[in-house]
């Protein structure tokens, strides 16, 4: 049941009470003389430590990452030269067989130069996956590199703040802090050992002790352990900008040549290989005719350099100019007849023209080969 609490109750009360607000008024003290009093010298010692160990892991890191770095873009560089070897190796062998294919006649090619085309050709599959493998490795030599020391030089500015904290004199909004906490203690002491007036005024002058600490704090410069921090948060920043630039930068497709995609070989879903043709992208703003009949009694008649008629059999009201730019010196067998290859590129061009269109071209006012 519940009653009346009896004298002794309220006297142990508030002894209680009393006592906590001594504690409450010496431990503001003790704050206050900390401010006052400054950092103990060891933790200076151990500050300063860190600070010496921050910028030697900080140099080593430079160090390591540069290094790391600089042998992978070799590496790159050495991949790329090989790829380069590789693909002028396959040109050579490759032209070397369609020549004897020519000579030929409709034989069958040797074994053996079939072999070697295929095992050159295999050289530079090997040479691109190779390639692509040196760039991932040297990409992932430069992030880490940006992000490593980006993360020590961190590690070296929160060690220097820490430090420059300790050393810092005490500043005027801590010790006006202070010296409010301890007026608000004095005066939560004297509301219960004093007369009202005397509590009203100690609650007075700790708003105004707190007032004038508020204003001293708004009002002081920025501190440098604040700026520390702040560019702490900014550089932290910049690296997480710098690696969504570069995640965006490997997620996107870009073309060695600005074209048109006339054919996509990918399916969704399918998996595709690394020597795999995603898809053919065609220059469309130049085009080349090439004939396939133009025989031995015609070739003679025309020379490189020279102007031509085009004509196509999809749109027979257009004809358009073209210049001859090579004629292959080693003719085939074309159902029995010797025929020429005819390279010519057109002047002019018409968006209705599309690959493999058959057309007719013209030298001298007379037709002499149908590509």
């Amino acid at each position: 049941a519940l009653g009346r609490q009896g004298p002794d109750t309220l006297i142990t009360t508030f002894g209680f009470t009393e006592q906590c607000r001594h504690r409450r008024l010496d431990e503001a003290r003790a704050a206050l003389n900390a401010v006052l009093d400054g950092p103990k010298s060891t933790e200076v010692t151990q500050a300063e430590a860190a600070v010496d160990q921050a910028r030697s892991n900080l140099q080593s890191t430079r160090d390591s990452l540069s290094s790391a770095k600089t042998n992978a873009d070799l590496a790159l560089t050495q991949a790329a030269n090989t790829l380069r070897d590789r693909q002028d190796a396959y040109s050579r062998i490759y032209w070397e067989n369609r020549d004897i294919e020519d000579s030929l006649n409709g034989s069958d090619m040797p074994q053996e130069r079939i072999d070697m085309e295929a095992a050159a050709l295999r050289a530079v599959e090997n040479a691109e996956r190779a390639l692509a493998q040196a760039n991932v490795a040297a990409e992932q030599a430069r992030l880490a590199e940006t992000e490593g020391v980006a993360s020590a030089e961190a590690r070296l500015r929160d060690a220097e703040a820490r430090l420059a904290q300790l050393v810092a004199p005490a500043d005027n909004d801590k010790v006006a802090a202070a010296q409010a906490r301890v007026a608000a203690a004095q005066a939560e002491l004297n509301r219960l050992l004093g007369p009202a007036r005397n509590t009203q005024l100690e609650s007075a002058e700790v708003g105004v002790t707190q007032a004038e600490a508020a204003r001293e704090q708004v009002a002081a410069p920025p501190r440098a352990v604040d700026l520390a921090v702040a560019e702490t948060e900014i550089a932290a920043a910049r690296v997480a900008l710098d690696q969504a630039e570069l995640d965006l930068g490997q997620a996107m497709l870009v073309a060695p040549f600005a074209g048109t995609i006339a054919r996509i070989d990918l399916q969704v879903g399918a998996p595709a290989g690394p020597s795999t043709p995603g898809m053919l992208l065609a220059d469309l703003s130049e085009w080349r005719i090439e004939t396939e009949d133009l025989t031995e009694l015609d070739v003679v008649k025309i020379r490189e350099g020279e102007t031509i008629e085009v004509s196509f059999d999809a749109l027979p009201q257009l004809s358009l100019p073209a210049t001859i730019i090579r004629i292959k010196p080693q003719g085939g067998n074309r159902q029995g007849d010797i025929v020429y290859t005819v390279v010519a590129r057109l002047e002019e061009s018409d968006p209705r023209l599309r690959w493999n269109m058959t057309a007719v071209i013209r030298a001298e006012a007379e037709t002499v080969a149908t590509p």
